[in-house]
């Protein structure tokens, strides 16, 4: 288990986090889905390239928000398939088959591009996610 604040490693028994004091009941309450609902988080490393682009984040064509860089964006879904979209000078997707009580973790990374850079959108596994996320500006 990680702290969901910094990041660090927790023994599964621990209360707290050891180096930020966090409460993992109030960070595991935060994040437990609902019985009939996915979570899915949204990342975007602080990195050079594309530093000044923050496309918007589509769902099913309903803005959710801004892709910033250093920055993190954590959502309900209902079971089913989701696209998730975004444009710079081309579009891009991903396709999201989301089950009830499970968490995802999807990273968007910007690549070199002819005038503006395009971005590439991976689902990520829990481990790495969460230690790449480690200090990333949480959007509510």
């Amino acid at each position: 288990m990680f702290c969901v604040n910094c990041g660090t490693k927790l023994e599964d028994s621990a209360n707290f986090c050891q180096k930020c004091g966090s409460s993992t009941s109030s960070i595991s309450e935060k994040h437990q889905p609902e019985h009939n609902y996915a979570i899915v988080h949204f990342y975007r490393k602080k990195n050079i390239v594309g530093a000044l682009i923050s496309p918007k984040l589509f769902m099913a064509g309903n803005q959710i928000s801004n892709i910033k860089r250093n920055w993190k964006k954590t959502i309900n879904v209902s079971e089913g398939m989701h696209i998730f979209t975004t444009k710079t000078e081309v579009t891009t997707e991903i396709k999201l088959q989301a089950e009830p009580g499970k968490e995802y973790f999807i990273r968007c990374d910007i690549g070199v591009g002819f005038f503006v850079g395009h971005f590439k959108f991976t689902l990520v596994d829990a481990q790495m996610a969460q230690q790449e996320m480690i200090g990333l500006q949480q959007e509510n």
